[in-house]
């Protein structure tokens, strides 16, 4: 049997992209029993296979290998979605449109945020950028969120620092997020959540 050459380069491609599936993902949905494991939504699958092929893809791919660890990707309620913790899971909803009605009742976006171009794509690659395995695709340091001082009674303070919550926001916006959009070919982000976020 002789197999074309387009064939060849199809085949190999779905080999490599299966490979990372194996290697690096795993899916839940939670429910009011708990988080139940489940196959890859096609959506969802058809987005990774995106982040995969882009720059960022065989990065990410390696830190899995090296690290021996899985994102675990949870289908939760718009309300909760596109959030990433130290354990490597990613609550997600493939409804981005209602995640976007609901970022706006939760907060007043600056005039030109454009947050309305988001694809489940370019969520995803950006939850990727807040998570261990993110970071050690790019040898970065965790950002502690949180500010230690010690008060006049010698007392230790802690208390959520704004400013790192943003240089952790810019990071994963800037190497992975970004990247991302540029592969795809739409718009960038040059903030987060401020005024003329996204450049049209």
């Amino acid at each position: 049997m002789i197999l074309t050459t387009k064939f060849l380069i199809l085949l190999l491609f779905t080999s490599q992209y299966s490979d990372f599936e194996t290697n690096c993902i795993e899916h839940f949905i939670e429910t009011d029993r708990g988080n139940i494991e489940t196959s890859l939504p096609e959506k969802v699958r058809s987005e990774l296979k995106l982040i995969y092929d882009s720059p960022i893809g065989i990065k990410i791919h390696q830190a899995c290998i090296t690290k021996k660890k899985k994102f675990r990707l949870i289908a939760v309620e718009p309300f909760y979605a596109f959030t990433a913790d130290e354990d490597n899971w990613i609550y997600y909803t493939e409804d981005v449109k209602k995640w976007y009605q609901n970022k706006l009742q939760e907060m007043t976006l600056p005039e030109g945020a454009n947050l309305d171009t988001a694809t489940l794509g370019t969520l995803l690659a950006h939850e990727i950028g807040h998570t261990p395995l993110g970071r050690t695709a790019f040898n970065l340091p965790a950002i502690d969120p949180m500010m230690h001082s010690i008060s006049s009674e010698g007392e230790l303070i802690t208390v959520f620092s704004r400013q790192k919550i943003e240089a952790e926001e810019i990071r994963a916006t800037r190497l992975f997020e970004n990247v991302f959009r540029k592969f795809i070919g739409i718009a960038l982000r040059r903030s987060y959540y401020r005024a003329n976020d996204v450049m049209n």
